[in-house]
């Protein structure tokens, strides 16, 4: 008899995922998922940056989830309605490209307490330009951790935007990053 599936098991997605938001990625399994068709190399693009944080994983998800205050600290999602809760809708504004930040309508996968949250959603229709942003907090000492934003786009686009993906995503990802720092160790 077979169990029902949990979010918590091993599929290619939440594998993926995991890859995607640990501090390394194991670079031969990704490309043992992609040789295996799940996401095929020219229609995926994974962009990561990671900064120490001088605060606890507490401090950090306060910060995080606290949507209403982003629009005073993060530049690069100036605007987030919801609630960081599993399998709620959030209404972001995403500065990609440009001056004018565009809105997006994405889902909360995995809110988990002070370690990670997980939205997910396309751009327009899903296949055009699906989005997983991954934020891990990882605990390096008892007043320091290292904060991780993941974004991982796959879909018929990326192979035109690969380029602009990467620069404007990983800008913009940076940014967001370093203002998160400076409000968590404002707050210690």
């Amino acid at each position: 008899m077979q169990s029902a599936k949990s979010k918590h098991e091993l599929t290619p997605d939440n594998i993926y995922l995991g890859l995607l938001c640990a501090a390394r990625i194991d670079t031969h399994y990704i490309e043992f998922l992609r040789e295996k068709g799940k996401v095929p190399r020219m229609l995926n693009r994974i962009v990561e940056r990671s900064v120490v944080v001088a605060a606890t994983p507490w401090t950090i998800w306060r910060v995080l989830t606290d949507f209403s205050a982003w629009q005073r600290w993060n530049p690069f999602m100036p605007s987030m309605q919801g609630t960081a809760e599993a399998g709620q809708d959030v209404e972001a504004l995403i500065r990609l490209w440009g001056n004018s930040p565009s809105p997006y309508m994405l889902r909360v996968q995995q809110a988990d307490f002070c370690r990670q949250l997980v939205l997910t959603g396309s751009f327009r229709m899903p296949g055009l330009a699906d989005v997983i942003h991954c934020f891990i907090i990882a605990q390096l000492d008892s007043h320091t951790s290292r904060f991780t934003h993941g974004l991982r786009v796959s879909g018929i686009f990326v192979p035109l935007l690969a380029g602009r993906i990467g620069r404007a995503a990983g800008q913009g990802m940076e940014t967001m990053n370093i203002s998160l720092k400076a409000v968590a160790q404002a707050r210690r």
